[in-house]
């Protein structure tokens, strides 16, 4: 099909030519095949007739180059659409001021059922998908809404997703919204994702180059992000899922998935809840930075766990921190962190962090300790201050067969005569013997776990 002059009746049109043609407000550059599945193609967009043919005719035409037009309305698609090996393909709604919280107006409506996909774009190069929704309404769908995969060893590639809302229309049984196992370079600008069990599903150490920016999560069932490509990088994600669904953030799978370079900044997670499991939960972890942000977690509930039961398969490299706001909101009882069953020790670090926990002096950094109370150091434990008035404390390192390089300052802050002795639990220094910190108010002891002596003054 040849590039043709637009008409009066193109949405946008405003006299364009060959080498300039206006599309819903888009100019397409020179000599790309630009089409609109109403005008070109004959599909309604009305919500009831069946236009599968008619879309697909329009992503046939552009397959080797070239941009798909979707005029606002809803396209009703009952089997898969086929953009396998693709190269340079643009599918785009029409870009338009809309309240917030407001859909695009330009909806693929899947209606297929079973364990197929909705869009199958194996080993495409380049496709760009932006401004629409893709809806999904059969409660017997539970393929893949977008398929990114490989198509005969050939990899997708530079795949984006931008302005895109994509779930289930009043059913949650997709398997995930986007998979992309295998995948090099996917970005995913402004998602909205919804009912299914992830909404980006991949296969770990296979795909690589992952950039999501300002993701919002709601009403999934399982996880965000399941099995994350080598070096994945999170913007400003949003979710709620004690109120909104059940998941967590980040899933992979144990035994058989590392979390590999990873960077999350700025989320806003509200209200983790025992349900939806941890907001990070891995079986081993290569690099995992989180920066700033606000997550929150509830009673009986972990935001980082361990799923290994390997000797081998600790978390290293992992640096929690500065400036989050940690917040739990309903009980004293979060964990931080769960080290699972895993006996090689984690090297986890979280500093520069804010508490809001209650009476749960735990799961704070800097822990008060009261007159002749004994405190057991968690993994967030940097210093601990004893209010010493006379009454014995015993503080205690965390379990060194657990926790690799754990640093703690211990200061006394009362003038009273009391013991405050530094506890070395398993696998510490000196084979579990114990110090004790003397002097008057403000003496401190640094301890490090794992090493060989311990300094103070």
């Amino acid at each position: 099909m040849a590039l043709t002059k637009p008409s009066s009746g193109d949405p946008g049109y405003s006299g364009g030519t060959k080498a300039s043609v206006v599309i819903g407000g888009i100019v397409d550059a020179i000599g790309q095949m630009a089409v609109n599945v109403k005008s070109h193609y004959g599909a309604t967009g009305d919500g009831t007739t069946d236009d599968t043919t008619a879309v697909q005719n329009a992503l046939t035409a552009v397959a080797t180059g070239g941009l798909v037009y979707f005029p606002p309305g809803t396209y009703v698609i009952s089997s898969a659409l086929t953009l396998t090996a693709s190269s340079g393909v643009t599918l785009t709604g029409q870009s338009l001021t809309r309240s917030v919280n407001a859909a695009p107006p330009s909806v693929l409506k899947f209606t297929m059922t079973g364990a197929g996909d909705g869009i199958t774009a194996k080993g495409a190069t380049g496709l760009r998908i932006a401004h629409m929704a893709l809806m999904y309404t059969s409660s017997s769908f539970t393929g893949n809404l977008v398929n990114l995969t490989t198509n005969a060893g050939t990899r997708t590639t530079q795949f984006v997703a931008e302005d895109i809302w994509a779930g289930g229309s009043g059913v949650s049984t997709a398997n995930s919204l986007f998979k992309i196992d295998g995948a090099i370079g996917t970005r995913f600008n402004g998602l909205v994702a919804f009912k299914a069990d992830h909404a980006i599903e991949s296969d770990g150490g296979n795909s690589s180059q992952c950039l999501i920016e300002q993701p919002t999560s709601t009403l999934l069932d399982v996880s965000f992000l399941h099995n994350a490509p080598n070096t994945t990088t999170i913007i400003s994600p949003v979710g709620e899922p004690l109120s909104s669904g059940a998941a967590g953030f980040i899933l992979t799978d144990s035994g058989t998935t590392v979390l590999n370079s990873m960077v999350i900044i700025n989320p806003w997670w509200g209200d983790i809840s025992a349900s939806s499991g941890a907001w990070v939960s891995a079986d081993e972890v290569r690099s995992l930075t989180v920066l700033g942000g606000y997550i929150g977690y509830g009673s009986t509930t972990t935001v980082f766990k361990c799923t290994s039961s390997a000797t081998a398969r600790p978390w290293r490299g992992v640096r929690i921190g500065p400036s989050i706001q940690f917040v739990d909101d309903s009980s004293p009882t979060g964990v931080l962190f769960d080290p699972g069953t895993s006996t090689s020790a984690h090297d986890i670090e979280f500093e520069g962090n804010q508490y809001w926990s209650g009476t749960n002096i735990a799961a704070r950094e800097t822990v008060p300790v009261s007159n002749g109370t004994n405190f057991t150091c968690t993994p967030a434990t940097r210093s601990v201050m004893v209010a010493n008035t006379g009454g014995a404390s015993t503080i205690t390192l965390p379990d060194a067969t657990k926790y690799y390089r754990h640093v703690i300052k211990v200061t006394r802050a009362g003038t009273g005569a009391g013991a405050i002795t530094i506890g070395a639990s398993a696998g510490n220094v000196n084979g579990g013997a114990t110090a004790t910190l003397g002097g008057a108010a403000g003496a401190t002891m640094i301890l490090e776990s794992n090493a060989t002596d311990w300094w103070g003054g």
